[in-house]
This record gives C-alpha cells, structure tokens and sequence, in this order.
C-alpha cells in the first residue's frame, strides 16, 4: 500500500486495512488476493490486482483500477456490488 498525504490508514491485519481519508494505491502480489480495503462508504476487495482508492472529506470513494479485478461492495444500502476491471 503507498499512501499519498495528507491520508489517514489503519491496517487491521495482513488482509485488511481501513482507508479513513486522502489516497492509497494498493498493489497485491501473489497470494495477496482478497485484501480488503475498507472506506466510510465502501469495502473494495482486491482480486490480484493494482487500484487506487481516494476518500474525499464527505467520507465518498472513487476507485480506479489499473490492473486486474476489484470488487466494490457498498457498506449501506443491502448486498449490491459491482466488479470493476481495468480498461
């Protein structure tokens, strides 16, 4: 994880981190697939793969995917989620 400051991240464990504010890229190596990062707003759960995430002030995430496959799951609002690949 490379954070981009001002940020605000506190790793829960070796699978899982909460993004509270600023920027994050997350790079998952082999092995790696399934960590969890978790905004106010969101989980995204890496599936091998390279994104970034940005937590604005309103607690709201944008995520981009470089590379790979990243499940986004709303924290509010029931089961939805969406698989989101890189261009």
């Amino acid at each position: 994880v490379t954070l981009s400051g001002p940020a605000e991240l506190a790793v829960e464990s070796a699978t899982a981190a909460d993004l509270r504010a600023g920027r994050a890229v997350v790079r998952a190596g082999d092995g790696a697939a399934g960590f969890r990062v978790r905004t106010p707003a969101s989980d995204f759960i890496d599936l091998g793969t390279e994104f970034g995430l940005a937590v604005g002030a309103d607690g709201a995430a944008e995520a981009h995917v470089f590379e790979g496959v990243v499940v986004a799951r709303p924290l509010a609002g029931g089961a939805n989620y969406a698989a989101v690949k890189a261009a």
